[in-house]
């Protein structure tokens, strides 16, 4: 090749590459090209959350609309997965979702019938983000594997409940209720039955002991029997008629949740007595028709506003994401419940609604989005007032 042909080859050679690199520099800005873009959105984390019933079930639905106004709020995507009580769907899906194209940056979900720690080695094992709220694990497997950040690196927290008062303080109401009304007899003692979700569900668990407990601190009530209803309305109703045809003499009915509460008025109806008179009931759960039949004065009480806890855990999820990481003041968080009586009603059933959460500004309860904040305030006054203000 002569010495003209090659300086030509050459020559066109670099203006080809100057060429490239103007439009690569040119094009960069606009996000073309493997870099990427320098300037794009820092991307928004996912969670992922187990609801561990399905959209028929008020409680767990509400629980899901809550979380997904405070992932709102709080600048964070949420994917709700039913599983409709199925333990072994949740652990499975988990494990596909864990590995898959939409990996989530935290996860979210209950106890369902003592799958936690299933749950917790899937996450562990991705090095997921892993916080369980409402059910816990059981006394024997948090022996084994103690509690959040302990065995599990990437169990990061809880929040659970107060089960165990809940049940005592629903024994008692209804204790209360029944002296009041004359149903004691003469040495005072109030006979009780009880009907309960499922067996191996921490909350079952947890609340059958507050009732047990209240047998315990007060000799006068007489607990009968308690038996599993899996948290139906259909099944409490069954339940409920079975036992009051062997322990005809009980006026009190003890029920684990509200649509077993509810269940019991069906039967008390069918047996065309008068709830709240004849038969007294209450439940835990703070559902809409529950609420309602207190305020008819058909339910002697409902005891509930744990279903807060999934706008809680979003916003500590949040913190942790912001580097605030929760842990400064604690991995375990106790929600409390609150009795709804007759004469609370009004208030409560004028506010809690579903169309009224979006009135609900998760950021104030942020350390993150409120610096002043030294300590997380996760009562329900603050949200009551803050329905009522807006």
């Amino acid at each position: 090749m002569d010495q003209f042909f090659f300086n030509r080859l050459l020559g066109g050679g670099i203006r080809r590459f100057l060429i490239l690199c103007w439009c690569w520099c040119w094009c960069l800005p606009f996000g073309f090209g493997i870099a990427g873009n320098t300037h794009a959105t820092p991307k928004r984390p996912l969670i992922l959350y187990y609801n561990s019933a399905s959209p028929e079930d008020h409680w767990w639905r509400t629980s899901a609309e809550i979380m997904q106004r405070a992932c709102t709020d709080l600048g964070m995507d949420l994917k709700v997965v039913y599983v409709n009580r199925n333990q072994i769907k949740m652990v499975d899906e988990f494990m596909v979702a864990a590995n898959g194209p939409d990996r989530p940056d935290a996860v979210v979900f209950q106890s369902l019938k003592q799958n936690g720690v299933d749950m917790l080695q899937i996450a562990e094992k991705n090095k997921i983000p892993a916080f369980i709220f409402n059910a816990g694990l059981t006394t024997e497997q948090t022996k084994q594997y103690g509690g959040p950040r302990e065995h599990f690196k990437y169990w990061i927290g809880q929040m659970l409940p107060d089960d165990k008062t809940a049940g005592y303080d629903l024994a008692l109401s209804l204790y209360q209720e029944a002296v009041r009304l004359g149903f004691a007899d003469r040495d005072g003692i109030v006979q009780i039955f009880g009907i309960n979700g499922a067996m191996a569900d921490g909350a079952s668990i947890e609340r059958a002991a507050g009732l047990t407990l209240a047998t315990q601190k007060e000799p006068r009530i007489i607990l009968k029997q308690i038996v599993p209803a899996n948290w139906q309305r259909d099944y409490g109703k069954s339940v409920y008629l079975g036992l009051s045809q062997r322990y005809p003499q009980v006026k009190v009915v003890w029920a684990a949740n509200d649509l077993m509460g509810l269940g019991v008025l069906d039967g008390i109806m069918e047996r065309k007595l008068t709830p709240g008179k004849e038969i007294l009931t209450g439940s835990i759960d703070w559902i809409p028709e529950a609420l309602q039949e207190v305020s008819n004065g058909r339910l002697v009480t409902t005891i509930g506003g744990h279903f807060m806890e999934s706008g809680w855990v979003a916003v500590l999820l949040h913190d942790y994401f912001k580097h605030q990481d929760f842990a400064t003041e604690s991995v375990n968080f106790k929600s409390q419940m609150e009795i709804f009586s007759k004469k609370s009603s009004a208030a409560y059933l004028s506010q809690f609604k579903s169309d009224n959460f979006k009135k609900i500004d998760f950021r104030q309860f942020s350390k993150v989005e409120r610096p002043t904040l030294k300590q997380y305030n996760f009562s329900l006054n603050p949200v009551i007032k803050n329905l009522i203000e807006k």
